[in-house]
Formats: C-alpha cells, sequence, structure tokens
C-alpha cells in the first residue's frame, strides 16, 4: 500500500509545503537566523516555518542528550583521510558519490545523518518515522530517494553552524550575506572556527557509526581546496566536469526545485540565471587558483560524459589513478546500484534562449577552453 500513487502525491504535498532540507538546527540557532536583517518569513510559508521551529526545539534536547552520551567517544574517533568530489551542481557529482559509496570500504554521509548532525547517533530509530513523509525519488531528477542514500555533507554543515549559502533557499533575499561562504574565504576566525570544528564533529560521528573511509560529496567544496587541504593534508580529490551549457539549464531547474520546496520568503523577482552565471564564475575561479595545491597522487577527474557512457570502466580508472584498492571486490556492488538505474532518463530542456546562450558562452569561456567543449556565439 505505501506505493500506491497517493502515498507518494501526499509525500510530494508535504515536500513543497511543509518539509525542507534544512530543519536540523537547533532553537538558538533557527532564532538567531530569523534575526537577521532580511529574514522576514512571509505568511505564505508559515506552516513550513512552523515544522521547522518544532524541530528545532527537539533538535536542541536530543543535542545536549547525544553529547552526553557520545561526546567523549566522538572526540576520540580518528578521520581517515576522505576523498572528496568536487565539481558543480549538476554536472554528476550525485551518480559518482552513489557508484562510490558502493564500495563495503568506503562509506558516505546518509541523508539521514545530513539532515540531524545534532542527533542521528542517539535518535536515528525515532527520526527515521520522518522519512515515511520523504518522496521516494528527488523532486530535482526523479533519482532514489531516502534516509539511507548518500548525501552532501554541506547539509550538515548548514543546519549545525549557519554558514553556507544553502540558507539562501531559505532566505533568498538574503543570498549576497550567505554567498561569502562559498569560498569561506571572507569568515571571521571566530566563523572558521566553528564551521571547521562542525565538518570534524559530524565526519567523526559518520566515522564512528561507519568505521570506514568517508567519501565525501558537496559541490561546495569545489572552491574549498585549500582549506580542505589544511584539515585533511591527505586528502584525496575527484573532480568531475561537463558541458556548461547542459550544467546551467539543470542547475536552474535544481535552484527552482529548491526554492519552491525550502523558501521561506517570496521570489518572484529573483534573478536566478545571474545568480547561476555568477555562483559558477565564484566556484571555478577558485578551483582553479587552488587545484595545484593537491599533490598530483592524490587527484583525478573526469567528464560526466564519461560517466554515463561507461561508469564502470570509469569508476576503475579512479582507483587505479588514485591507488584505491580492491576494485574488483566494489564490482559487483556497482553492477547492482547500476541495475536499479539502468533505463533511467535524464531530464529534458528546451533550448536556451540565444542571449543566455551567449552569455554563457562568454562568462563561462574558461570552462569551455580547458575541457573541450564546442562554444558558440550565436547572435
Amino acid at each position: 500500500m505505501d506505493d500506491q500513487p497517493m502515498f507518494e502525491k501526499a509525500r510530494h504535498f508535504l515536500a513543497n509545503h511543509c518539509l525542507t532540507m534544512i530543519h536540523g538546527m537547533c532553537f538558538g540557532d533557527w532564532l538567531q537566523l530569523q534575526r537577521q536583517p532580511g529574514n522576514t518569513i512571509a505568511p505564505h510559508y508559515r506552516s513550513r516555518a512552523r515544522f521547522m521551529t518544532a524541530m528545532s526545539l527537539f533538535n536542541s534536547v536530543a543535542a545536549k542528550v547525544e553529547q552526553r552520551i557520545y561526546g567523549e567517544e566522538v572526540a576520540a574517533t580518528q578521520i581517515h583521510p576522505p576523498i572528496f568530489i568536487l565539481g558543480h551542481w549538476r554536472s554528476g557529482t550525485t551518480l559518482l558519490h552513489n557508484l562510490l559509496a558502493c564500495d563495503p570500504q568506503l562509506a558516505a554521509p546518509t541523508l539521514l545523518q545530513t539532515l540531524y548532525p545534532h542527533t542521528f547517533l542517539t535518535f536515528e530509530r525515532q527520526l527515521r518515522l520522518l522519512g515515511l513523509f520523504v518522496p521516494r525519488t528527488r523532486l530535482i531528477d526523479d533519482m532514489q530517494f531516502g534516509f539511507d542514500e548518500p548525501q552532501e555533507d554541506e547539509f550538515a554543515l548548514c543546519n549545525a553552524t549557519l554558514l553556507s549559502p544553502y540558507l539562501s533557499w531559505l532566505f533568498p533575499h538574503s543570498q549576497e550575506n550567505f554567498d561569502r561562504f562559498l569560498t569561506l574565504t571572507d569568515m571571521t576566525p571566530q566563523e572558521y572556527a566553528r564551521w571547521s570544528q562542525a565538518l570534524m564533529d559530524f565526519l567523526r560521528k559518520v566515522t564512528l557509526r561507519t568505521k570506514r573511509r568517508l567519501v565525501l560529496k558537496s559541490p561546495t567544496h569545489t572552491a574549498r581546496i585549500r582549506i580542505l587541504l589544511e584539515l585533511f593534508p591527505e586528502a584525496q580529490f575527484i573532480h568531475i566536469r561537463r558541458d556548461p551549457y547542459a550544467v546551467f539549464q539543470s542547475t536552474k531547474h535544481l535552484y527552482q526545485t529548491m526554492l519552491r520546496t525550502t523558501t521561506l520568503q517570496q521570489v518572484s523577482d529573483l534573478d536566478l540565471d545571474e545568480l547561476i552565471l555568477r555562483r559558477y564564475e565564484i566556484v571555478y575561479e577558485r578551483f582553479v587558483a587552488e587545484r595545484p595545491l593537491i599533490a598530483a597522487a592524490n587527484y583525478t577527474e573526469l567528464s560526466f560524459e564519461e560517466l554515463i557512457t561507461s561508469p564502470l570502466h570509469a569508476v576503475e580508472q579512479i582507483y587505479v589513478e588514485l591507488g584505491l584498492e580492491s576494485f574488483q571486490k566494489a564490482r559487483p556492488h556497482l553492477l547492482r546500484y547500476l541495475a536499479t538505474i539502468d533505463g533511467y532518463q535524464k531530464n529534458q530542456f528546451p533550448p536556451l534562449p540565444i542571449a543566455l546562450h551567449d552569455e554563457i558562452s562568454r562568462r563561462w569561456h574558461p570552462s569551455f577552453d580547458e575541457w573541450g567543449y564546442e562554444r558558440l556565439i550565436l547572435n
């Protein structure tokens, strides 16, 4: 009965009107966020805000319980040097993350863990009840979705620190205030200490639960190589690239979906085209500047097209180039996952308006030039 269309329609209704991807923060942080200039909640979204308030009260109490039970054990947990997947949103990072997470030697943070970074060790069973209301596929692209699926650690940082560009999905009128957290270069020393401590605590918790090396995927990390290397000097990095025109179209769809399902403000006048163009420039300017900091043996890259055309070969090449062990042990797990997405169809989008197409061509030309994608000026 659970898979009947009426249940899935109900889940989609809740996702569009009540639930959000950012409801794991504690009550004090939630109040602080609302008090920041420009963060006024529109009346239309009060039901979503009430849900966040209720969850924040639970999170505050539960976080103290979790700290009392697991605090010392978490602090003593050693994190193996992570593998970071880099790449702009909608470049294939999710598929690559899902594939690498199939390896029983590796582990990825799950949706449940990233939504509830303060509490998942102690209250996983109770929190799983909320999973009954989560859509079975992602609203942006119909890929499998659920509490046990790999997820971006940026959501954990967003919920734990208030220092994330993802908060602009909640309060899009304040996007300029949150954009400085994309590269983290303009943080105060106090903000950096909070952000880095939250990341380390979260990864220690996931490591304590899984006992394995972590593979992490957050497009935001593409602009944070220097900081990640300061925290994890032996970390390894995989960058995945995609045709910039396709990235733009799919990213705009992502932003439209996330705003619809997360925002607390009216967004009809938001210039998404300029936001996407500017953030891409920021991310890849920083990426190109900091990429040389990575030791050659700890870096590899591939294209979205390679991953889609021959996923097993692409992943095997990653294992070879990074010196990862036992691809053959991972192979049957990869095959089982690939069987579950056999026949999956990517989103289809109409052609870009000529003026926008040309703006992408001009402003993102370094990516076209470096990666060999065809760049055309139509007008």
